[in-house]
């Protein structure tokens, strides 16, 4: 699971795809404050922590180590839709894992979106049971 979780600093992110310390969305997180300018946000500081720290990155890491044959058919599905076809699985991954994405009108991550698939009951295996 560590290794795992390691990994994942391997993920290539889009520009304010999320916070730079806890991989959450800046809308979400309490180290960001939105601008005057809609969807724009600045840091409030190095003092102000981040509420989700590791968090994401962790349960994460946790579905792919411990459900990767549930969670692969969903994942290729969606790096196919997304046209990312070149490279071997692991980079393919961890490029889809930091797009930029709209989750509820504010900018987010595919990672973010693979958790709440994850809880909402989307992802799942499409082998069939013998």
């Amino acid at each position: 699971m560590q290794a795992k979780v390691t990994s994942m600093h391997r993920v290539k992110w889009e520009r304010y795809a999320r916070c730079l310390y806890c991989w959450a969305p800046q809308a979400i997180c309490n180290k960001w404050e939105e601008t005057s300018t809609q969807g724009a946000f600045k840091t409030r500081g190095m003092h102000v922590p981040c509420q989700y720290d590791g968090v994401l990155q962790q349960a994460v890491a946790a579905l792919l180590a411990f459900q990767q044959p549930t969670c692969t058919p969903w994942l290729e599905q969606q790096m196919k839709d997304a046209a990312i076809v070149h490279g071997s699985d692991e980079v393919r991954l961890y490029k889809w894992l930091g797009l930029k994405i709209k989750m509820c009108q504010r900018d987010a991550n595919q990672m973010c979106r693979l958790l709440y698939a994850w809880e909402e009951g989307h992802v799942h295996s499409h082998v069939a049971a013998d």
